[in-house]
């Protein structure tokens, strides 16, 4: 389970096909923390949590995931929002087979995955430039022209952040404070940046590629961008499955299946599978060796009963 999402099966199989030139593990990723409304019924929230550990045998999570009337996983709303600055560059014919395959991908994605979902509208956060040391921080400075990956964020997409210019008091509470404008999405989930632009990222083996931008206060990515390789899109409707197939493969990676999540996934009751310091943060790591040998210098590392290092011998 990843953060507050159930899998189905037809996602299983898609998370285990090789999908050919999947560079995922290649990107720079960057997640910011975003706070999304789900009203009282989220089963991660600490009051429901109590209610439910009061109530139950905490072991039994096969219990705790099957569906009940008052189940509150519904079938997860994607929204696209499609970049005509790239997408007005390529072909109508590769737009239109653009549309498509993330109209059938969302369509597949929602009879497999459930959320709980987002109550009012889906928004995404500003990040803080420069912030006063308060507990948690409160922003000073925002940055401007914030990016999901490679996708300009859209300013009315952001929700409103507290920024003051004078701190007073515990929170700034007797500083200068004002809002930013708060917009966000109606009546959806996760929004999905969808772009196709001839990056240094894209190869003579890449389709496409996608990553998460923002995650909400359960872990669960909410704002993602997927970018479609130019040169390799084909037209031919013998090449349109196998795309569809290759697009859910990197969608699914902004949806959460990713190494960036592995430390962040929660067992069903929302207990954090890997330990989390005082911020609610899992350990990392500066430098090291990876299991495979490879240098690293920042690791987020989840714990053993979530991702077990194996090594295998070939012929």
């Amino acid at each position: 389970m990843v953060a507050s999402i159930k899998f189905g099966v037809g996602v299983l199989i898609i998370l285990l096909q090789l999908v050919h030139g999947c560079i995922h593990d290649q990107l720079d990723h960057k997640v910011v923390d975003s706070h999304q409304s789900y009203g009282d019924i989220h089963p991660f929230d600490a009051r429901n949590r109590k209610r439910k550990l009061d109530g139950e045998d905490v072991t039994n999570f096969q219990t705790y995931e099957s569906t009940t009337a008052d189940d509150p996983y519904q079938p997860i709303r994607i929204t696209p929002y499609y970049d005509k600055d790239t997408l007005d560059l390529i072909s109508n014919d590769k737009q239109n087979i653009i549309y498509k395959i993330i109209g059938d991908a969302i369509a597949r994605f929602q009879n497999a995955l459930q959320v709980v979902p987002v109550q009012g509208k889906l928004a995404a956060q500003h990040t803080c430039s420069r912030q006063w040391p308060t507990t948690p921080p409160t922003c000073y400075t925002v940055f401007q022209n914030e990016k999901c990956h490679e996708m300009p964020i859209l300013a009315e997409h952001f929700g409103a952040t507290r920024i003051c210019s004078t701190c007073i008091g515990d929170n700034c509470d007797g500083g200068e404070c004002a809002y930013t404008d708060a917009y966000g999405v109606e009546n959806t989930d996760f929004m999905l940046y969808v772009r196709s632009a001839a990056t240094s990222t894209c190869s003579s083996r890449t389709l496409a590629y996608a990553s998460s931008c923002q995650k909400d206060q359960y872990d669960r990515p909410t704002f993602g961008m997927v970018n479609f390789c130019p040169s390799q899109i084909s037209t031919a409707s013998e090449d349109y499955e196998t795309q569809v197939s290759t697009a859910m493969h990197e969608m699914t990676h902004a949806l959460g299946f990713s190494a960036q999540f592995f430390a962040l996934m929660r067992y069903p009751d929302g207990t954090p599978r890997t330990p989390r310091d005082a911020n609610g943060r899992p350990p990392t790591s500066k430098s090291g060796t990876c299991p495979n040998g490879s240098p690293f210098d920042y690791f987020v590392e989840p714990s053993s009963n979530t991702v077990h290092h194996t090594s295998t011998a070939t012929p």
